[in-house]
């Protein structure tokens, strides 16, 4: 009597059923990452759309002036209030008020997303967007605590950078907390961090924002960009076509 055909799987038809679900698998899973990072990238660029209108309004009460880049101005009479970091906070709470979400915290909007994964610690300590530097210094182009650019300052203000993704969780220490450069609310081209698919965001001084992909400085480690004039203003005192 001939014997029935086996119902189950030999055990080459199981290793493809195996590598076909893998293989589905990893593509879920690739495209699950991708989405993420799209919408971590979408929420620095609306934090930092949030801060270019509180830039505007500080400066439309402020004769046109800009913050300082951090609580150094005013040499040994410093008020750190004048520091961005500081001063945009009774805006941004303004513009939270006036769009209703009230579940928005002021703390988080200054930063980039990835603050949530290093720690509360990191989110009073830590600045994962950075002022430009050179905005804390003179017309000459010389550091100093006693100047405060203008707007009309700006030759050029669709091309100069005002806020960026800066250097931050490359810089943890030992136990896990913020290094130095990390709690630094200013920095320059060297600083930028390139998080968004090893590019970056940038706020620039006429409110608008963009994610660039400039010219890496050599290491390939995600972190800074060259200095290039020609393609972004970090050096406004500088002439420029």
């Amino acid at each position: 009597m001939p014997s029935l055909p086996s119902a189950g799987l030999t055990l080459v038809e199981l290793l493809v059923v195996v590598a076909i679900i893998t293989i589905l698998a990893a593509l879920l899973l690739g495209a699950a990452g991708k989405v993420r990072a799209q919408a971590h990238g979408a929420r620095c660029l609306s934090n930092l759309r949030q801060m270019g209108m509180a830039f505007q309004m500080y400066a439309n009460e402020n004769d046109e002036r800009i913050p300082y880049p951090n609580a150094s101005y005013g040499g040994n009479n410093a008020n750190p209030q004048l520091c961005w970091f500081n001063a945009l906070d009774p805006y941004l709470l303004g513009l939270i008020a006036a769009t209703g979400k009230a579940e928005e915290n002021v703390s988080y909007i200054k930063q980039d997303p990835v603050i949530e994964k290093l720690g509360p610690q990191w989110l009073v300590d830590a600045h994962t967007l950075k002022m430009n530097e050179r905005l804390g210094y003179d017309f000459t182009g010389s550091p100093s605590s006693e100047y405060i650019w203008s707007l009309a300052d700006f030759p050029r203000p669709e091309l100069s950078v005002l806020i960026f993704d800066g250097k931050a969780e490359r810089n943890q220490l030992a136990d896990g907390l913020p290094g130095s450069q990390a709690k630094q609310t200013q920095g320059t081209e060297g600083d930028v961090m390139r998080r968004h698919s090893d590019r970056a965001n940038v706020l620039f001084v006429d409110g608008h924002t963009e994610l660039r992909n400039e010219k890496h400085q050599t290491g390939g480690d995600g972190l800074g960009w060259k200095l290039d004039e020609t393609s972004l203003i970090w050096k406004p005192w500088l002439p420029h076509p």
